[in-house]
């Protein structure tokens, strides 16, 4: 092939390597592996299974072990302990011998046509500058504050959000070399940082996906995410969970490759999501067909206010000080009621608030929010989210003043 080729011309017939990370969780890796032998992957698909350095011995015989009738396999042992961060940046180096990458790390299971999928995503977004990479997990949840996350719906198979994704992601080679040039340049990094909601920065130094968030935000790029998931994670323990937990465990699809028109017009007219996991206020715009105006700030959770992140109009369900328009809470997602006729009244207001968000305010409407979106819950729900809230809020304050103790 010839070296001067373009880019998208060389990356336009993908066949992707499947990338596994492993250390030393035998248990999670046999889970995925499995999971891997139940799909329809493309004949002729890579797997690598990369084993940090200290892998333990049951690791490495379980993954020398397994039979991959789709491809080739190759088990990767990596001569010293690189650690979480510098070994998904190892891995994702890969992106440039396979042409693309599909990312597993060993707590995940994916869904049978997860493959077929990935495929179809890679090569339409890679014909897409702002697409940075693509998601084969559907969130639930908002990473920023731990509420129920809604996307609308309008159609397309996947929108757009400048949250990174850890729980089975791809790249294009061009994809990644964008990020990897970013990162070696270095020169707005630590700005970029410090533009990310407060949970993300306090994510450990260890995490990569601190460095994808900032790399999103600082290069206005997005993530491509499913609105089915073909990837779920069981969130064992390990690096960056101390007890294993469910919480992000989603259901799967068994829907392979999308409409491959809906695809393409989704990498360019799919609804945006920011970093904070809120609706911007371009889609919003469009989505009232241009009467929604574009300077307003939509802080539907309220995440933005608790931060001192807002400047100006804004759409919130915290109580405002000049109050333009309200709309009832009456359907889910919460946009769509702006869709609908505004009244006297209503949990959802267009306005200003000139008086800073109190932390008992914030959890106040963090818990009416919850209470929304489960309905009535029970009562060891509520006592199990509101630990959680307590428990992050604490770990924060810590993370951030052994941080700083540091320095």
């Amino acid at each position: 092939m010839n070296e001067n080729e373009p880019t998208a011309g060389r990356e336009a017939a993908l066949n992707p390597a499947i990338v596994v990370l492993a250390h030393r969780r035998v248990r999670s890796l046999d889970r995925l592996l499995r999971s891997l032998a139940d799909t329809d992957c493309p004949e002729g698909t890579p797997l690598v299974i990369s084993i940090d350095g200290g892998g333990s011995p049951g690791v490495i015989e379980r993954a020398r072990a397994f039979v991959w009738r789709s491809g080739p396999k190759d088990v990767r042992i990596q001569s010293n302990r690189l650690g979480l961060r510098e070994h998904v940046l190892a891995c994702g180096d890969l992106s440039q011998d396979f042409g693309a990458v599909v990312m597993l790390e060993d707590d995940l299971v994916v869904a049978r046509g997860f493959m077929r999928y990935a495929l179809q995503a890679l090569r339409v977004s890679g014909a897409v500058s702002d697409i940075a990479q693509v998601a084969l997990y559907a969130p639930h949840i908002n990473e920023v504050n731990g509420l129920p996350f809604e996307p609308v719906d309008t159609g397309f198979p996947a929108f757009l959000m400048q949250v990174p994704c850890s729980w089975g992601q791809a790249w294009t080679a061009a994809q990644w070399r964008a990020f990897r040039a970013w990162l070696e340049d270095g020169s707005n990094v630590a700005g970029a940082a410090g533009e990310l909601p407060a949970v993300m920065r306090d994510w450990p130094a260890s995490s990569w996906k601190r460095l994808f968030a900032a790399y999103l935000v600082d290069s206005g790029r997005y993530v491509l995410y499913p609105y089915r998931s073909r990837s779920s994670n069981h969130g064992d323990a390990g690096t960056h969970v101390r007890m294993a937990s469910r919480r992000f465990d989603v259901p799967l699809t068994l829907m392979g490759a999308e409409s491959e028109d809906r695809m393409h017009s989704a990498c360019r007219e799919a609804l945006r999501y920011d970093i904070w996991g809120q609706m911007e206020p371009r889609s919003l715009h469009a989505m009232t067909g241009g009467a929604w105006p574009e300077e307003v700030t939509i802080d539907l959770q309220g995440s933005k206010s608790a931060e001192g992140r807002v400047q100006g109009p804004v759409l919130s369900q915290l109580a405002l000080d000049d109050v333009e328009q309200r709309w009832p809470l009456d359907v889910r997602p919460v946009e769509l009621n702006v869709l609908r006729e505004s009244g006297a009244t209503g949990e959802i207001m267009r306005g200003r608030r000139r008086r800073p968000v109190g932390w008992w305010e914030y959890r106040r409407l963090q818990a009416r929010l919850f209470r929304q979106a489960v309905g009535e819950p029970r009562a060891d729900l509520v006592l199990v989210w509101g630990l959680n809230v307590v428990v992050r809020a604490i770990t924060g304050r810590v993370f951030r003043w052994r941080w700083h103790s540091r320095k």
